[in-house]
């Protein structure tokens, strides 16, 4: 089988890009020396308290539009999802 194509491109990832914000000015700083790069990720530091498919609504509140921006420009846009024991740890902690 062969990977699609914007798969063997150039990929960009980080941990704790912060902010959107962060993450834009990488995006267009990228875009201002023409690097030809297809794929933006961002680390686990988007998401709300580490709780999958969230994020956060104040360091990343337009991330929505952002993946839409991204895609308008030919780009694919990856959240990372971690799920390990660490986590799941945490979160009993809160439950009980």
């Amino acid at each position: 089988m062969i990977p699609p194509y914007w798969s063997l491109g150039f990929q960009l990832s980080r941990w704790d890009y912060g902010s959107l914000e962060e993450v834009k000015r990488t995006v267009e700083r990228n875009r201002a020396v023409d690097l030809p790069y297809d794929i933006q990720y961002t680390d686990i530091d988007y998401m709300e308290d580490k709780k999958d498919f969230t994020y956060d609504e104040v360091n990343f509140k337009d991330l929505p539009q952002f993946a839409d921006y991204l895609h308008e420009k030919g780009q694919k846009y990856i959240l990372i999802l971690v799920r390990n024991k660490l986590f799941l740890k945490e979160r009993k902690k809160d439950i009980i």
